[in-house]
């Protein structure tokens, strides 16, 4: 049986990268010969979205003690993007479809006997030849070329997160959302899936939960006047600056997983 939970897991297979282009399978340099299969291939072969098989994975390596990110990689969305997804060796990916159905097993085997098949074929480059070696540093150039635009992209995204972080107000939920580029309506459903929220009955205002106060999520008193001029006082959630920056991730997290932007 193969250890995967050894902390020396070579380096190549914890964050791969399929550039523009290729398709979607990655060839794990850490196995030697035995060859890796990603789940957006898996996810092709089966008929079943990314993100499902990506949550089946998650299911599997917990079941089997194993860490998942010893598994962790990225390929390229159509969106032009880095995307999260996992790359299996054989007998993980074997494991992973016994629950599908036999023909759906049956095509994922199929592939996995192809992608062996081109790792026992494949010629062995001569890097005394000029050529090759000129072909391999440009291929080497493009790949820095890409992870340089990636750098820059998330540097960007970094800055934003600290001006974020840096003010002082504490938020609404429809102006977090607006900072957030997501509709009022969602982010209050994600808050509320994500028990950071909810409502007491026959009540109007979204509360925090006490676990998130005050360092996510506070509240804010309002007091108001009613037709009869009575005053009346109500309190609602409102979103901390450090708040902002969790949601942030946890949204940027939510979308990659569906292969989508917000």
């Amino acid at each position: 049986m193969n250890d995967y939970t050894n902390s020396n897991f070579p380096e190549s297979t914890k964050a791969q990268t399929l550039p523009p282009g290729l398709p979607a399978v990655q060839i794990d340099k850490g196995y030697g010969t035995d060859a890796t299969m990603p789940s957006p291939e898996i996810a092709t072969l089966t008929g079943k979205r990314h993100h499902h098989v990506m949550r089946d994975i998650k299911t599997m390596l917990e079941a089997l003690d194993l860490p998942a990110t010893n598994f962790g990689g990225y390929y390229i969305g159509e969106n032009g993007k880095e995307l999260p997804c996992f790359h299996l060796p054989r007998d993980l990916t074997m494991t992973l479809v016994t629950g599908y159905s036999i023909p759906l097993r049956k095509k994922v085997i199929d592939r996995l006997d192809e992608i062996e098949g081109a790792l026992r074929n494949r010629p062995v480059l001569d890097f005394s030849d000029p050529k090759v070696l000129l072909g391999v540093l440009n291929h080497l150039q493009c790949q820095i070329e890409a992870k340089d635009v990636v750098i820059a992209d998330q540097s960007q995204r970094l800055t934003k997160l600290d001006r974020i972080e840096g003010a002082v107000d504490n938020l609404v939920i429809t102006d977090a959302a607006k900072v957030l580029k997501v509709k009022p309506k969602f982010l209050r459903t994600f808050l509320q899936e994500n028990r950071w929220i909810y409502k007491r009955p026959k009540s109007r205002h979204w509360l925090a939960y006490q676990a998130l106060m005050p360092k996510y999520l506070d509240h804010r008193d309002h007091t108001f006047k009613d037709d009869d001029g009575d005053v009346h006082f109500s309190t609602y959630a409102v979103v901390t600056p450090a708040g902002m920056v969790k949601l942030a991730a946890m949204l940027d997290e939510h979308f990659a997983e569906k292969g989508e932007v917000r």
